[in-house]
């Protein structure tokens, strides 16, 4: 598991192999929405160190992360064009939106890994089945106290718990239609 400051250690690792090859910074910063760009030239050869993030939406799992690239470019300090030359390329994939804290790996494996479970989680926690409780008699002389279920009786409701709280329905007298209303408890969201 990698961090931002590990992927830039990279790019820099990178810089420092292009200026082994004689290479000489032209212009450093983080403009045009990279994290990392270092502009170096050498004998009208330019090429662009980069940290930069890329996102695919296509797929379910909305693969997306940070990519370390080397391209070539015209000059130094302008917009690179669409079909700029790679000259390297490395991706790292987000891990953060799966309960780690701005965390990347470099496996798209470990990311779908991760991914999966998160949703499997989700699967197996019963979010949507309410659980019937008995009503107790406290809680039928409160109902009577409401508007709509003064004639509250055991036969008649039925408490439900969920997760904004208690789900009450009492049935309506004479075929009429049944009163459902969701009671927040203190201590529930």
């Amino acid at each position: 598991m990698l961090k931002l400051k590990d992927i830039l250690a990279a790019a820099n690792a990178k810089v420092a192999e292009y200026m082994a090859q004689g290479y000489m910074i032209s212009w450093m910063n983080a403009s045009f929405g990279y994290k990392f760009r270092v502009d170096l030239e050498k004998n009208g050869d330019c090429v662009r160190v980069k940290v930069d993030s890329f996102h695919n939406w296509e797929r379910a799992s909305s693969i997306e992360g940070l990519t370390l690239q080397v391209v070539r470019i015209a000059r130094a300090d302008v917009f690179e064009d669409r079909d700029v030359e790679p000259l390297y390329s490395k991706n790292f994939y987000d891990l953060s939106r799966y309960g780690r804290g701005q965390a990347f790996t470099e496996s798209l494996e470990e990311k779908q890994a991760a991914c999966d479970k998160v949703i499997a989680r989700y699967l197996a926690s019963d979010r949507d089945t309410r659980t019937e409780l008995q009503p107790s008699a406290a809680l039928i002389r409160s109902l009577k106290q409401r508007k709509g279920f003064t004639n509250a009786t055991r036969n008649n409701i039925r408490v439900y718990r969920c997760v904004a709280g208690y789900t009450i329905e009492m049935a309506g007298r004479n075929g009429a239609k049944t009163k459902s209303e969701l009671i927040r408890l203190p201590g529930t969201k």
